[in-house]
């Protein structure tokens, strides 16, 4: 991945000292970096900002063995729910790698240590990606916009091989935190169209069309999912499977209508 993704929690904060915290808060976390001007979604918003910044790769960068570009993306979010979250303990792959080869000199040298973050939880973490793939589905072309988050359906496969995950979904729940999420997202979002008025699950075409949609987006998976992994990826029928009893749990869902503001 390329991407960090940062959530804020603003409670009890004016909007001028959310948006000066982001701004303080982008500069620390990418020091020593270049931000890259021609990256096309660049957002720097009172709550949210995202920009793109450039490295200096050691090895040649080859679109057809890495198409993973030299640069981070930095998403800082202050419209997110990130509860519940948790302590846990962060360790670098290059720590990692260091440990096994007995160089842990080089660790302290370098300020590898293990660190605590706190981590969103892996129930919020399947529902956000599940809200996300919902709301990107009810796009005037949902298509493209479901391939833009197409790495969601390979996470939500790998969240469900977790056996306490895979029954937190039978468990109404999910259902219930997804309602929760929904309600969060429609006041934080305004698109696409129709977002804030959905009333029922029942009619979003993830529910009523998937079958089509995956026999379109299968290819997209498959593409683009193998040319960032490192061993054999599941299959577009393991994925589908998978997403298949996540949308079974969606039938739980009940949805009422926002007040007009």
């Amino acid at each position: 991945s390329e991407d960090v993704d940062f959530a804020v929690i603003s409670e009890k904060m004016s909007g001028n000292q959310v948006k000066t915290l982001l701004s303080h808060l982008m500069k620390e976390v990418t020091a020593g970096l270049r931000e890259d001007k021609e990256f096309p979604d660049i957002s720097k918003g009172s709550k949210y900002r995202k920009q793109a910044f450039l490295y200096d790769a050691k090895i040649e960068l080859d679109a057809s063995t890495n198409p993973i570009p030299a640069r981070i993306i930095v998403e800082i979010s202050a419209f997110a729910n990130p509860f519940p979250n948790e302590k846990r303990v962060i360790e670098p792959f290059v720590t990692t790698f260091l440990k096994r080869q007995g160089m842990d000199d080089f660790i302290t040298q370098y300020h590898l240590e293990p660190f605590e973050l706190n981590v969103l939880s892996l129930k919020q973490t399947l529902c956000e990606k599940t809200v996300s793939l919902i709301r990107f589905s009810m796009s005037d072309s949902p298509l493209p916009a479901l391939s833009s988050k197409i790495r969601h359906f390979y996470d939500l496969d790998a969240l469900l091989s977790i056996g306490q995950l895979r029954g937190y979904v039978f468990d109404k729940a999910f259902a219930s935190d997804v309602e929760s999420l929904i309600r969060h997202d429609r006041q934080a979002f305004d698109e696409p169209k129709g977002w804030g008025e959905l009333e029922s699950l029942s009619a979003y075409p993830l529910m009523t069309d998937f079958d089509a949609l995956w026999t379109s987006l299968s290819p997209i998976y498959e593409k683009n999912l193998s040319l960032i992994a490192y061993r054999p990826i599941p299959s577009p029928e393991v994925i589908k499977s998978s997403f298949a009893i996540i949308l079974k749990s969606l039938e739980k869902v009940h949805i009422e209508k926002m007040s007009a503001q």
